[in-house]
């Protein structure tokens, strides 16, 4: 089980990106401000910079952004942490424990939203499986895509309420675009699978619960967040690259089709499986409330190792 350091090391730093997929993004346009380099991940909720960089929202707003994709949001956050980027996305679990580690980094902008309504994150076994019921995963290994994360919290919640015994299930981190592979050879009984990789397996995997469900019907699947002295230096490019999060954000939850076409361009999935897929409702807001669900349960389970408060990792612009 991975610890997120209390220090990085440049050849740490330099290990970890080159054992993740990394790949810049130039936005291509003239620098009015400081070179702002934003990390991000090829699935739904993560694809918000995607969208802003594909319409010109960041040219727009007079800011030059490059792109930076990793694999996961653990390791979004070590780059941030490390200063190999200057902005990034993820989870409330995450960033509480960088912050209660002396890692200064501070939430400035909402970003994917779950609802249980049109979950975008749900957990899958394959079509032939044995598995029926969270008891038959005991004895047997679940795939999530980071254990100290939303992903393991809700998995381990999920399984206690269904009444299975947690202790008795191993938890092994696995990319999402992975997942479907691991659980066709065996090499595990049941994935936390999130779109759009859901669907582009979805012939060969069926449903077997909604773990996030158990957490809320509604929070915060991540944030946009940054050092504290960089958000401090950058008052006025944290205020317009949160506008531009949450501009792009509003056309994506309106433009189905057009964003689909977006997702499916970096993510080299089929156009058709991205459209007929759920999709992830993006915040326009930055609102607390939708942070606390994940800092209650994350303290239930000793995730969260230190009580903190919106203050502690978040800002308000």
């Amino acid at each position: 089980m991975s610890e997120m350091p209390k220090a990085f090391s440049r050849r740490r730093m330099v290990g970890l990106l080159g054992a993740a997929p990394v790949v810049t993004l130039p936005a291509r346009v003239s620098a009015q401000t400081e070179r702002i380099r934003i990390g991000f991940g090829l699935n739904d909720p993560y694809l918000e910079p995607a969208y802003a960089r594909d319409l010109g929202m960041f040219r727009e707003a007079g800011l030059d952004v490059e792109l930076v994709v990793l694999a996961n949001g653990a390791t979004i956050m070590q780059a941030a942490a490390a200063g190999a980027i200057d902005v990034g996305l993820g989870d409330v679990i995450q960033l509480s424990n960088a912050v209660n580690h002396g890692i200064p980094l501070a939430f400035f902008a909402g970003g994917a939203v779950y609802t249980a309504a049109a979950p975008t994150t749900v957990l899958v076994v394959t079509k032939n499986s044995p598995v029926r019921s969270a008891r038959d995963l005991e004895g047997k290994s679940v795939g999530v895509v980071n254990l100290k994360s939303l992903s393991g919290i809700s998995v381990t919640q999920w399984l206690r309420v269904n009444g299975a015994d947690d202790g008795k299930v191993t938890l092994f981190e696995i990319p999402f675009a992975e997942m479907s592979q691991a659980l066709v050879r065996g090499t595990v009984a049941a994935a936390l699978g999130g779109e759009p990789y859901l669907s582009a397996a979805r012939g060969d995997l069926r449903w077997l619960g909604k773990p996030f469900d158990t957490i809320a019907s509604r929070f915060y699947i991540n944030c946009f967040y940054a050092k504290r002295d960089w958000i401090a230096r950058n008052p006025s490019a944290a205020v317009r690259l949160s506008r531009v999060f949450y501009d792009a954000g509003r056309w994506a939850n309106a433009h189905h089709a057009e964003s689909a076409a977006v997702e499916a361009s970096y993510t080299k999935i089929d156009v058709g499986v991205v459209r007929a897929m759920s999709r992830n409702l993006f915040s326009t807001s930055f609102e607390s409330r939708l942070i606390q669900p994940v800092i209650d349960i994350g303290r239930r389970y000793g995730l969260i190792d230190r009580p903190v408060s919106f203050a502690d990792i978040a800002v308000v612009l």
